[in-house]
């Protein structure tokens, strides 16, 4: 009979343990976000014509995203240009391989098509969403837009304007 008790106290100690232990998984687990992590900007086209003169529909905005997105940021070499979205939800502006870091805003990513940057700019918080978002291996991909551009970029007329663009732009970017 004491074998029989035995037996039940050790199932039963072994249930209450998966169940102690399974409650405990459960409940401690936190889901990160697929998207967390640093992202090397690689390279934008335009993918709707901007009215101007050598920026239309699948030109090169690389240059354009640069100095219009990372303006917080300034890298001695411009191809190290990222971003990182951080588990609490900040994004930063940063140099890969160099220690330049600068708090960018914040992001989210609700929706998984979409990823949300909330960026804060000289002129204020800028709100961008980037739809179409797809994430193929250590590759980014997604649309833009309106998209704002600064000044500088420009010569003449245009640049006496200080005009924002409402373009769309496709972004590319590397997970390092």
């Amino acid at each position: 009979m004491q074998t029989s008790t035995s037996r039940y106290l050790s199932l039963y100690f072994l249930l209450f343990s998966l169940l102690v232990l399974s409650s405990c998984d459960k409940g401690g687990e936190t889901k990160s976000d697929p998207l967390v992590g640093k992202y090397k900007f690689v390279s934008a086209k335009f993918t709707a014509d901007t009215g101007l003169s050598g920026f239309g529909n699948g030109a090169d905005a690389s240059a354009v995203i640069r100095n219009s997105i990372f303006t917080n940021i300034t890298c001695t070499n411009s191809s190290n240009t990222a971003l990182e979205l951080r588990s609490n939800k900040q994004l930063y502006f940063l140099c890969l391989t160099e220690t330049n870091e600068v708090n960018g805003g914040t992001w989210s990513h609700e929706v998984e098509t979409e990823l949300v940057l909330n960026v804060i700019t000289p002129i204020g918080p800028v709100s961008v969403t980037v739809k179409s978002l797809v994430v193929s291996g250590n590759t980014l991909t997604g649309q833009f837009g309106p998209l704002p551009i600064p000044k500088n970029l420009f010569t003449g007329d245009v640049a006496d304007a200080g005009i924002l663009i409402q373009t769309q732009a496709e972004l590319v970017f590397q997970k390092q």
